[in-house]
C-alpha cells in the first residue's frame, strides 16, 4: 500500500498512518469481509477442539458458543440492542471475550478504556449507557463517582476468578487479584453478579440475534482529551487573566457580550462545581448533562429554557450534542423552542458535521467547535461565522496571539509538512508560573493556510484525536 498516493482523511482507522512501519507483506494483507464469530468458527471448525483454558478449567469452542449466546440474550434483557455501546472495564478474562462475540450477535460494541476513574466516566458518558461491566473489586468511591456523574445505575461484577479454579492459580497471581480489593466496595439492588447477569439469558426465550454485517463497529475506544499519567500546571495570575480573555474574546465570535448569559452543559463534580452565587455573578450557571436518557434531555431543556433571560449561549461536550441530535431526529425539536438559545460552542470532542447540521437546525442558532486544553486555553476555534473563507467545518484557526503551535512529524522532532498528520506540539510562554515549551498535547492533526477576512493565517486540520489511539 502506498500510503503517500492516497489522500489522507483525517481519520485514524480509514488512513492507518501506521502501517508504513510494517513490512511490505503486512501492508497488503487481505482482510475477509466476515464478521469475527464468522472468522472464528471459520478457523476453528472442529467444536470439540479447546477454546480456552483459563487456569485449570478447560472450555470447547462448543461450550464457548454457547455462554455466548447465553450472554447476548442476558444483554438483550437487560436493555442493550442493536447500535449501542456497551463499557466494559475488564481485565483479560474469559467474560471480556464471551461479551465482545455476545455484543456482536445483538448488532452492539463494546468501549474499553483502563485508565482514571474520570476517564471510565467519560466513556459511559459516551456511550450513554445505564448498565457497565466492571470487576468486582471496583472501590466505593469509584462506583459512588460513576453514579453521580454519568448515567450508570446498574453494574454487572465480574471476579477474576469466573471460569477459573481457583486451586489451580498461582499464589502470586492470587496474592495480585486480592491486593487488587479496596477495603470498601459497593453493591445496590440493581447491581448483578456474572452469574446473575448470564442467568437470565438461560431464562430468555426470545429474539436476540441481528443479521449478520461485517461493517458494523464491534470494539470502541473513547478519550477525553488527557493522555498519560495526570499533573497539576501551576499558573499565575497574569496567565489566569490572559485564559479568561481568550475566552471572551473566542465567545464574542459567535455573537456573545460580556454579561450574556453563558450556560456550560457538563458532568458536574466535585472538584469542577461552582458555588449558586458565583454562577448568578458571572450569569454563568452550570446545568449538570450526565443524564442523556430522553426524559433527562427534556428536563435538561426544560432548565435552559427557564434558565437566565434574555440572549443565551451554551456549551457543551460534543456527546451530549449528539444525544440532542439524535433526540431532535427522532422526536422533534419542540424542546427547544422556549430556550431563546443563540450561539452553542462544542468542546472535549469532536464535532460531527451530522451533529452540527441537525443541532443548528433544530436551535435555529450557529455551532461552532472549539479546540482547547486545561494545561493552556484555547487554542484554536473552528471561524465558520467569522470570516473564515471555507466550507470545511472543524478547521481551527490557530490561536498565534498566545501560543507557538507546531505540527511535528509523529517519529521525530522536526517541521511536518503542509497538510500531513503530525503531532500538535505547544510553546505557551505566557504563563510564568510553568512556562510550556514544545509541550507535546497527544493530539495529531496537520496544519494548512487558509484564508481568513481576507488574511492567510495558519490553521489546524484533519485534526484526528489523540496520537495513542492509534
Amino acid at each position: 500500500m502506498d500510503l503517500n498516493s492516497k489522500g489522507l482523511t483525517g481519520k485514524a482507522s480509514v488512513d492507518k498512518p501506521w502501517l508504513k512501519y510494517y513490512p511490505e507483506p503486512l501492508r497488503n494483507i487481505e482482510i475477509p469481509k466476515i464478521t469475527l464469530e464468522a472468522f472464528l468458527k471459520m478457523k476453528n471448525p472442529d467444536e470439540t477442539r479447546i477454546a480456552f483454558d483459563y487456569y485449570g478449567k478447560k472450555y470447547t469452542w462448543k461450550e464457548f458458543w454457547e455462554e455466548v449466546e447465553v450472554a447476548a440474550k442476558a444483554l438483550k434483557v437487560i436493555g442493550f440492542g442493536e447500535g449501542d455501546r456497551i463499557p466494559v472495564f475488564l481485565q483479560a478474562v474469559p467474560a471480556h471475550y464471551i461479551l465482545l462475540l455476545a455484543a456482536e450477535k445483538i448488532g452492539a460494541a463494546i468501549i474499553c478504556r483502563d485508565d482514571t476513574p474520570e476517564e471510565l466516566c467519560f466513556a459511559i458518558r459516551k456511550s450513554r449507557a445505564s448498565t457497565v461491566f466492571v470487576h468486582d473489586y471496583l472501590s466505593k468511591s469509584d462506583e459512588k463517582l460513576f453514579r453521580s456523574t454519568t448515567p450508570m445505575n446498574r453494574t454487572i461484577k465480574i471476579s477474576p476468578y469466573d471460569y477459573a479454579d481457583r486451586s489451580s492459580i498461582p499464589d502470586y497471581i492470587i496474592q495480585e487479584i486480592e491486593s487488587r480489593y479496596p477495603s470498601e466496595t459497593e453493591t445496590t439492588e440493581e447491581d448483578l453478579t456474572w452469574d446473575e447477569f448470564m442467568a437470565l439469558g438461560r431464562k430468555y426465550n426470545g429474539d436476540f440475534a441481528v443479521r449478520e454485517n461485517p461493517n458494523r463497529p464491534l470494539f470502541g475506544a473513547y478519550t477525553s482529551g488527557s493522555t498519560g499519567t495526570p499533573f497539576f500546571v501551576f499558573q499565575d495570575r497574569r496567565k489566569k487573566k490572559m485564559v479568561n480573555a481568550e475566552c471572551i474574546y473566542y465567545t464574542e465570535k459567535l455573537g456573545y457580550k460580556l454579561g450574556n448569559c453563558l450556560i456550560y452543559l457538563r458532568a458536574i463534580v466535585k472538584q469542577m462545581s461552582k458555588s449558586r452565587l458565583k454562577q448568578f455573578i458571572q450569569n454563568q450557571p452550570l446545568i449538570n448533562c450526565t443524564d442523556l436518557s430522553d426524559t433527562g434531555i427534556e428536563k435538561m431543556w426544560e432548565v435552559l429554557s427557564d434558565t437566565c433571560r434574555g440572549r443565551k449561549y451554551m456549551i457543551a461536550y460534543a456527546s451530549t450534542l449528539d444525544a440532542f441530535a439524535d433526540y431532535f431526529r427522532r422526536c422533534g425539536n419542540n424542546i427547544v423552542m422556549r430556550s431563546n438559545i443563540s450561539g452553542i460552542i462544542s468542546g472535549a470532542e469532536m464535532l460531527s458535521d451530522n451533529t452540527r447540521s441537525v443541532i443548528e437546525e433544530a436551535c435555529g442558532c450557529p455551532c461552532i467547535s472549539r479546540y482547547s486544553n486545561e494545561e493552556n486555553g484555547i487554542l484554536g476555534q473552528d471561524d465558520r461565522f467569522a470570516g473564515q473563507e471555507s466550507s470545511v467545518n472543524n478547521i481551527f484557526i490557530i490561536n498565534e496571539a498566545s501560543y507557538y503551535i507546531e505540527i511535528l512529524k509523529m517519529d521525530k522532532d522536526e517541521p511536518a509538512d503542509r497538510c500531513e498528520i503530525g503531532r500538535v506540539v505547544v510553546t505557551d510562554l505566557y504563563n510564568y508560573a510553568m512556562p510550556m515549551i514544545r509541550y507535546d498535547t497527544g493530539d495529531i492533526g496537520a496544519y494548512d493556510i487558509v484564508e481568513y477576512n481576507g488574511v492567510p493565517r495558519r490553521a489546524i486540520t484533519q485534526f484526528g484525536g489523540r496520537r495513542r489511539d492509534i
